[in-house]
C-alpha cells in the first residue's frame, strides 16, 4: 500500500458558474453542489454560504467539519460513509488546504453543537476561524426525525409554564380549585391519548417509522440474552431513580419553603428546574455520543448528587444553593430516569429483547417512585426537615450510579474479550 497526497493552497472560495480550482481559487457552482449534498431527498432549506477569516460571522451550532479531498481515480474519500466499504490508505488523493467544509443545523438539539467565531476573541480559540470555511446549512425533511427530541424536552414544560400560575390560584384560590383544576388538563390530555394513540401503525394504516430503510441495528453484532442477574441489578438501579425521579423532584419546592424561603421565590425557581429538565434530556444524548454511556452517566448521576447534597446548604436566606439544587435535579431528574435506560439497554441487548427489557426498567423505576412517596413527608414531619430524606436520595443515587455502570462495563469487558458467547 502506499499512500500519495498532492497539497494545494486555496487562498480563497468563490460561488460562480462552474466547479474550478485555478491560481489557489475555487470556484463553487453553488446549486449543483447544494443537489450532491442532498442527493436523497431528506434535508429541506439547504443553503451554502462563505464564512473567511476575520468575518464578522459567527457559525452556530456547528455540526461537523472535513477537510476537502478528491480521488482522481474516481474512488470515495471516506469508505464506508460516503460510499462502499473498501481499502483505503492507497492511491493518490487531492488535499485543497486552507479551508473545509462545516455543517451546521438550525435546531440546536439534534446532534453535536459547537459553536465558530470568524473574528474576535473567540477566534483565537478556533483552528476553524483560521480557515476560508464553506457552510452547509440544512434541516430534516422528514419532521418525524424531530419528534423524538421535541417529546423528550417537553416533559419539562409543565414545570417552566404553570409553576408560577399553580402558585397564584393556591394563594387567590386554595389547593383544592388548583388540584381541580390541574385534574382536569390530566383529564383532558388523557382523552387526546384516547383518541390518537393506537398500538401500531398498522391501526391507524401506517407503515412503521423507517420500515423498508437500511437499519444500522440489524448490521450490529448478535447479542447474547441478558441474564435475570442482570436484569435484577439494573431494575434495582431503576427503583432507586424512581426514588429521586419523582420524589427528589415533587418535593423541592417544600424542602425550599421548609428551610425558610418564600414561596414567591420559590416558583419561580421551579421554572428554572423544569427548564433545566428539557435542556438535560438532548445534552445526555450528546454527551453519551460524544464520550459514551458510561461517562455520560459519571456527570449526570454526579450533577444529582451534588443536587442531593446541595439541599443540606438550605439557610432560608442565599437564593444560590436552591438555584444551584434546581440546575442540578433539573437536569439530571427525569433524564436519568427516561433517556437512560432506552441507552443502557441498547448497549446490552439485541433487537428482539429490547422492549421486554426496557419495560421491565421502566416499571421499576415507576415502582420506586411510588414506594418512596410517603418518605419524604414522613421525615420531615419527624425531623422538621426534608435533609435527611435528600441524603438517603443521595446514595441512592449513587448506588444506582454504580449497578448502572458496573454491568454495563463489565458486558463490554466479556464481548470485547471473549465475544459474545462468553457474556451468557
Amino acid at each position: 500500500m502506499k499512500l500519495e497526497i498532492g497539497h494545494f493552497s486555496v487562498k480563497d472560495v468563490r460561488f460562480g458558474e462552474k466547479n474550478a480550482f485555478a491560481d489557489g481559487i475555487l470556484t463553487v457552482n453553488r446549486e449543483e453542489a447544494i443537489a450532491a449534498l442532498n442527493k436523497d431527498g431528506k434535508l429541506k432549506n439547504v443553503s451554502l454560504h462563505i464564512a473567511r477569516p476575520g468575518d464578522s460571522t459567527r457559525i452556530i451550532p456547528a455540526k461537523a467539519a472535513a477537510g476537502v479531498r478528491y480521488r482522481p481515480d474516481g474512488r470515495c474519500v471516506f469508505p464506508g460513509y460516503t460510499g462502499e466499504v473498501a481499502q483505503a490508505g492507497s492511491g493518490v488523493t487531492y488535499a485543497l488546504d486552507g479551508m473545509c467544509v462545516l455543517g451546521a443545523g438550525l435546531h440546536s438539539w439534534q446532534g453535536m453543537n459547537g459553536m465558530v467565531d470568524m473574528s474576535g476573541p473567540a477566534a483565537e480559540m478556533s483552528p476553524y476561524a483560521k480557515l476560508i470555511n464553506l457552510v452547509f446549512v440544512a434541516e430534516n425533511a422528514d419532521p418525524k426525525e424531530d419528534v423524538p427530541f421535541i417529546c423528550a424536552m417537553s416533559s419539562g414544560m409543565t414545570s417552566l409554564l404553570l409553576s408560577v400560575p399553580v402558585t397564584g390560584i393556591v394563594s387567590e384560590k386554595g389547593v383544592l380549585t388548583a388540584e381541580l383544576i390541574m385534574g382536569g388538563l390530566f383529564a383532558l390530555l388523557g382523552l387526546v391519548v384516547l383518541l390518537f394513540l393506537r398500538e401500531s401503525p398498522e391501526a391507524l394504516q401506517l407503515a412503521p417509522y423507517g420500515a423498508g430503510e437500511h437499519s444500522v441495528q440489524k448490521e450490529k453484532k448478535k447479542l447474547p440474552p441478558v441474564g435475570k442477574q442482570v436484569v435484577l441489578l439494573l431494575g434495582i438501579a431503576m427503583v432507586c431513580a424512581g426514588f429521586f425521579t419523582y420524589c427528589s423532584w415533587d418535593n423541592f419546592n417544600l424542602s425550599a419553603i421548609a428551610a425558610g424561603y418564600d414561596v414567591v421565590f420559590v416558583s419561580p425557581v421551579m421554572a428554572l428546574n423544569g427548564l433545566m429538565n428539557m435542556v438535560g434530556k438532548p445534552l445526555y444524548g450528546v454527551a453519551a455520543d460524544a464520550m459514551g454511556v458510561e461517562k455520560a452517566n459519571l456527570l449526570y448521576y454526579g450533577m444529582l448528587i451534588l443536587g442531593h447534597v446541595g439541599v443540606v446548604c438550605f439557610n432560608g436566606i442565599s437564593p444560590l444553593p436552591v438555584y444551584a439544587v434546581a440546575i442540578c435535579l433539573g437536569l439530571g431528574c427525569f433524564t436519568i430516569s427516561t433517556v437512560g435506560p432506552p441507552m443502557w439497554v441498547a448497549e446490552l441487548t439485541d433487537e428482539a429483547q429490547y422492549a421486554s427489557t426496557l419495560k421491565k426498567l421502566q416499571s421499576c423505576c415507576t415502582l420506586g417512585g411510588l414506594c418512596m412517596s410517603p418518605l419524604p413527608g414522613m421525615l420531615a414531619d419527624a425531623t422538621g426537615s426534608y435533609t435527611g430524606y435528600y441524603l438517603f436520595c443521595a446514595a441512592a443515587t449513587l448506588l444506582s450510579l454504580l449497578l448502572v455502570n458496573g454491568i454495563c462495563k463489565k458486558q463490554r469487558r466479556l464481548l470485547h474479550d471473549q465475544g459474545p458467547s462468553a457474556a451468557k
